[in-house]
């Protein structure tokens, strides 16, 4: 909530900020978290059970050179957890097939459309 308060600028980035929170809580109720950690501006959860979880509320997510960089330092956190911690990608719409594909090679789970969105 501090990270929220202190970086978001408009309504849009408020409203992130809350649905990620509304997602986060959701997955909590299945995978229990241990702590949050920043990445950024946004927050990446750690399991009890090790896992990386990035809970973000996007309605449409594409393979990018920035869904790269951030998928790459995803990573990066997950190797210096100690253990081979899994990640998860979890998203409140929908992801492009490219992306799919990318975020499968690199072994991270993907689930998407958690949370009711514009997209159907």
């Amino acid at each position: 909530m501090k990270a929220a308060a202190e970086r978001s600028t408009t309504e849009a980035d408020a409203l992130f900020c809350v649905y990620t929170a509304a997602l986060m809580d959701q997955i909590n109720q299945k995978t229990p978290m241990a702590r949050i950690v920043m990445l950024r501006d946004f927050p990446i959860c750690v399991a009890k059970d090790g896992t990386i979880i990035v809970a973000l509320q996007w309605d449409y997510a594409a393979w990018t050179p920035g869904a790269a960089s951030f998928t790459d330092e995803v990573q990066k956190i997950a190797r210096k957890s100690g253990q081979s911690a899994h990640i998860s990608i979890d998203l409140s719409g929908q992801v492009s097939p490219r992306l799919r594909e990318e975020l499968e090679k690199r072994g991270i789970t993907l689930q998407d459309r958690l949370l009711p969105g514009p997209l159907k």
